[in-house]
């Protein structure tokens, strides 16, 4: 959630983040995507993880979401973008031009993605392996129609952000904007160094929508460190394209990659969840803290940098049940002052989804957990779960899979953490990966996709709904 005053995107407020005079949400009826051939042949992460927001409203309201699917010709996964230019209605797949081949993006491990409204475009940022191509930053441009329908998209351009040595490995990308500024964050690990292993990265610049927004001297150090010219000594022992700017968030000293969810407060502050240590490890938070005067976050983080730590600790993700914890967090603003966090734990019996909300202040204070879920023991699947925060309704609308039948549920709570709207079913197919999106004309946009395996050509399917506030 952003400010107006730091948004530039007063004409989105209607369309994203209007007002829902209502409190309870109905279930949508969720369809399949089956429009797009694609969006029948997903692949197991079809829908990434909801901190990387792989679902995207523009300005006109027309929504975007990125999705990996398997083509069996080429036995090869391919990431592209499916729209809907009817509230989620029906679904295509535009024409696409400049992508790695007419089939779609290839080799990422995954894309962090928001929509920028100069130039009318998309950024993402591209986790790949380090033979492969290390992190990239791309923009894509639309072609639309005389209604603003979304028709075609182009990889208009891109950067490579950080080459690796032999031996990293990158995750956790993350793509956010903070009014005119698109701040560009990943996850990074090189075992073989001694103290720190492990960090995360955070670059930002002022797009354009022209060949400025992939000039290296254009991008800075969000932090300000060293008037913009950023961290001058990598703990990892990285190597990066000439003039590369950038700050670090958060380090660690495990063989684990960090994960990272975020969200830019109402303040304009960058709050952040960081997960170190892997599946077993802990999630910390902490802010960095907005200059309003120079347009950045040079006042610097809440915490100082250091190895396994952060503001706040938010929990441990405890020694058990399902092995990849540490992947499924997700953090948004509600109310101005208040952040909720979601992810599973491991209690000592179950793999629980816990809801917590941080106060932000000057200590920051960490809120009980909610449960939202508790499996009985460890997932059968994974436990993954997803929040948004809707402010006309004043609630946090929280999504999780239930280990029994791999259902999805939701329900919904105030910003103090007392319950709203009890349990209720999203459909009755196996799914994975719940997300909860922004609104669209005023209604909550739900998408996952479905766990069972088909013959091919299809494989998994996905399924998007609209549910009213009334």
């Amino acid at each position: 959630m952003v400010a107006p005053a730091l948004s530039g995107l007063s004409g989105l407020s209607g369309l994203v983040q209007g007002a829902v005079a209502a409190q309870t949400l109905a279930a949508p009826t969720l369809a399949q995507m089956t429009t797009a051939a694609e969006t029948k042949r997903g692949d197991a992460d079809m829908i990434t993880w909801a901190a990387a927001r792989p679902v995207l409203v523009d300005q006109y309201g027309k929504i975007v979401v990125w999705i990996q699917y398997f083509d069996q010709g080429s036995s090869t996964k391919y990431h592209i973008p499916v729209v809907s230019n009817d509230a989620g209605a029906t679904w295509t797949a535009p024409t696409r031009t400049g992508f790695a081949n007419s089939l779609g993006e290839i080799l990422m491990i995954r894309g962090g993605y928001a929509y920028v409204a100069a130039g009318d475009q998309m950024a993402m940022t591209c986790a790949f392996t380090q033979v492969d191509a290390g992190v990239y930053v791309r923009f894509y441009a639309f072609t639309r129609d005389g209604s603003n329908n979304i028709t075609g998209v182009t990889r208009s351009r891109q950067m490579q952000l950080e080459i690796g040595v032999a031996g990293m490995s990158f995750e956790s990308p993350g793509a956010v904007m903070a009014g005119t500024k698109l701040l560009l964050t990943w996850g990074a690990l090189n075992p073989a160094t001694v103290t720190t292993k492990a960090v995360i990265r955070a670059t930002s610049v002022v797009p354009v929508g022209s060949a400025a927004d992939t000039t290296a001297t254009n991008y800075l150090a969000p932090l300000n460190e060293n008037a913009g010219s950023g961290v001058t000594s990598d703990p990892l022992s990285s190597s990066f394209i000439a003039s590369f700017k950038y700050s670090i968030l958060a380090e660690g000293a495990a063989n684990a990659l960090p994960y990272c969810a975020l969200d830019v407060l109402a303040s304009g502050d960058l709050a952040f969840v960081t997960a170190l240590g892997g599946g077993q490890g802990t999630v910390y938070e902490n802010r960095a803290q907005w200059s309003g005067a120079n347009s950045d976050w040079r006042t610097g983080l809440k915490t100082a940098l250091a190895n396994d730590a952060g503001h706040q600790t938010v929990t441990a993700l405890g020694a058990s049940g399902y092995a990849l914890k540490n992947q499924l967090y997700r953090l948004v603003e509600g109310p101005a002052g208040t952040i909720g966090v979601i992810g599973p734990v491991w209690n000592g019996s179950a793999d629980v989804v816990q809801l917590r909300t941080v106060t932000v202040g000057s200590t920051d204070s960490v809120s009980a957990a909610t449960d939202v879920y508790s499996a009985g023991g460890a997932h059968s699947y994974a436990p993954t779960c997803d929040l948004n925060w809707h402010a006309g309704a004043q609630r946090f609308v929280a999504s999780y899979i239930k280990t029994t039948t791999q259902n999805s549920f939701f329900k919904t709570y105030t910003s103090a953490l007392a319950a709203g709207q009890g349990e209720t079913a999203l459909h009755a197919t196996a799914v994975d990966i719940p997300y909860v999106g922004p609104l669209v004309g005023g209604k909550t946009f739900f998408v996952d996709r479905d766990t069972t395996t088909r013959t091919l050509p299809d494989k998994f399917y996905s399924y998007a709904g609209l549910g009213t506030w009334s």
